[in-house]
């Protein structure tokens, strides 16, 4: 969902989040509270750059000055991630996701794509090793931070397929398969992510950070969105919209 902050988020949590009525018989959601209130002893991993995803040089540098104040708030902030291979996990997620999500493709090409029922068998063999990399990761770390996508939002188009499209990043034209390599990285594992604005570019456009918490800790991700609200001052709307 997407709300007008954090706070917003914790409540719409509480309506949304739930088994649906066939499984209420048997179980009921119940999420722990979020371990920390402050930036004070927070334990943040950093994860702003790999060569399979480049950032555009001016989010790099607004999402490295949120992280710099987090830590100048008394959080503890190094660049550090979970040991695993971004590229290969995210094709995990191209594999078993990407298929079923593009706008661009038919449901024969859907199909095809997501190959066999072995295949998905596999896949989930591989997803469930890479949860247990992570969760030993979250042992020692209370939050990991990334970009949201690897640009700010730009014109949209509309020419050819999702698959064969085209984005501009730091003067080199890059597929747009690649913008959802970051969100795909902490979705494909099911960790849960709250996304939180850190400011605007210098042409006014907004752009956020992802708080990615351990598995079930989404009350963590949204603690952390609600700390940097308040450390960077929360959305503003771009001049061009307040007017209207």
């Amino acid at each position: 969902p997407i709300a007008r902050s954090a706070r917003d988020l914790d409540l719409l949590l509480d309506v949304l989040g739930g088994p649906v009525d066939a499984d209420a018989v048997g179980w009921r959601l119940q999420l722990p509270p979020a371990r920390f209130d402050t930036p004070a002893g927070m334990r943040i991993g950093v994860w702003f750059d790999d060569d399979a995803a480049p950032i555009d040089r001016e989010y790099r540098a607004l999402l490295g000055a949120a992280a710099d104040q987090l830590a100048d708030a008394g959080a503890k902030v190094e660049d550090a991630h979970p040991p695993v291979n971004f590229a290969e996990q995210v094709a995990l997620f191209n594999a078993m996701i990407l298929p079923a999500i593009s706008p661009s493709l038919d449901a024969d090409q859907q199909d095809g794509l997501s190959g066999s029922h072995r295949q998905w068998l596999r896949a989930e063999e591989q997803r469930t090793a890479l949860r247990r990399v992570w969760a030993e990761w979250y042992e020692q770390h209370d939050l990991l931070l990334c970009p949201v996508i690897s640009v700010p939002a730009f014109v949209h188009q509309q020419d050819d397929s999702f698959m064969t499209r085209q984005v501009m990043i730091n003067g080199e034209s890059r597929s747009y398969m690649e913008l959802v390599s970051w969100p795909g990285l902490i979705g494909i594992t099911g960790h849960p992510s709250a996304v939180a604005p850190i400011g605007r570019t210098e042409s006014g456009i907004p752009v956020g950070m992802q708080l990615a918490g351990a598995f079930l800790r989404d009350r963590d991700a949204i603690a952390g969105a609600r700390i940097v609200e308040d450390l960077l001052g929360g959305f503003t709307p771009p001049p061009a919209l307040a007017q209207e």
